[in-house]
């Protein structure tokens, strides 16, 4: 894994605590709707044309952020792609699949040292690992036909309906 991709996944472990520790004190609905929020929120700020650049500090703030919402509410790849998916980034974006799969086996952790870790989540993990492994086979076919803005208008429209999916997953459960 590149240096800078691994730096990255260092700095979300606080988010990862920081979520796991919300799981435990917060009620799930309210903490799951206000990170969609949050998460919409970057979206159009990054639709409007908001593109940080990735220094130490932005990657630090993204790493985090990813860390929270993919340990409390499984959508953590926001904030990481909408921070790497400018032109200069092609490298570190090529370790992507790397950070998370780091990051969800801390999110894991987390879980479980909470006791939030559930049979379901668990077992989804593994049903998914196939998927992984495709989509990461398929990626060197794709990045070769997503240049820079196409790549930020797929993890827009991505991230968009990843909160949209949290968000109707809360209200499914009403």
């Amino acid at each position: 894994m590149q240096m800078a991709s691994m730096r990255s996944r260092r700095r979300g472990v606080p988010g990862t605590i920081a979520g796991a520790l919300l799981l435990v004190w917060l009620p799930e609905r309210g903490l799951a709707l206000m990170l969609a929020a949050v998460v919409l929120g970057g979206v159009v700020l990054a639709a409007l044309g908001w593109q940080p650049h990735p220094r130490r500090r932005v990657l630090a703030t993204a790493g985090a952020a990813s860390g929270l919402l993919g340990t409390a509410t499984s959508i953590g790849g926001p904030p990481m792609a909408l921070v790497l998916s400018g032109p200069e980034n092609a490298r570190v974006r090529s370790n992507m699949s790397a950070f998370f799969l780091v990051g969800s086996l801390m999110s894991l952790a987390a879980l479980a040292a909470t006791g939030n870790l559930h049979r379901d989540i668990a077992f989804a993990f593994v049903a998914l690992i196939p998927a992984v492994v495709i989509g990461y086979a398929a990626s060197r076919y794709v990045n070769r036909l997503l240049d820079a803005p196409r790549l930020r208008t797929v993890s827009i429209v991505v991230s968009t309906l990843g909160a949209i999916a949290l968000i109707g997953q809360q209200f499914a459960l009403l």
